[in-house]
């Protein structure tokens, strides 16, 4: 799965939100992505001393899909 330069660029456009009830320090945060129809994705800035950055709830269809695999059971 590719995730598109051009979508994740989208993220200077998302609605940015602090965690103002969390013990962390410094304080976590989401950036929220949308378009028309919906969440795009969001982006979770972890609230740790290492303030790392996870992408959640990635619209499968605005990327694009390179393989799949199936394995058998």
């Amino acid at each position: 799965m590719e995730i598109p330069k051009k979508l994740l660029a989208l993220a200077r456009t998302g609605v940015f939100e602090m965690v103002t009830r969390s013990r962390q320090t410094p304080r976590p945060g989401y950036c929220r992505v949308s378009d028309a129809t919906g969440l795009l994705f969001e982006l979770y800035f972890d609230g740790g001393t290492e303030r790392k950055l996870q992408i959640k709830h990635l619209r499968k269809s605005a990327c694009v899909m390179h393989a799949d695999w199936r394995f058998a059971r």
